[in-house]
């Protein structure tokens, strides 16, 4: 167990076939609804659009647009 980790090369990655003839058989996962907790005061701020990504010190951030909110409001 001490050659396991918990990161990975993202390069190895390959895209994923929703059609995959191996896979026919099983059934397509309907999407879960999303239950929000209204019992916290917190704001839900929806993500837009990315306007733009970069990598900074090995990490990468992104632009993000967020709806009901003018351009010059992202963060």
């Amino acid at each position: 167990m001490s050659c396991l980790h918990e990161e990975f090369n993202v390069d190895r990655l390959k895209h994923c076939k929703h059609n995959d003839p191996k896979f026919a058989s099983r059934p397509i996962p309907k999407a879960t609804p999303v239950i929000l907790d209204d019992a916290t005061d917190d704001e839900l701020y929806i993500v837009e659009k990315l306007l733009k990504k970069r990598t900074f010190n090995r990490q990468v951030e992104f632009l993000v647009k967020w709806h009901g909110l003018p351009e010059s409001e992202a963060t």
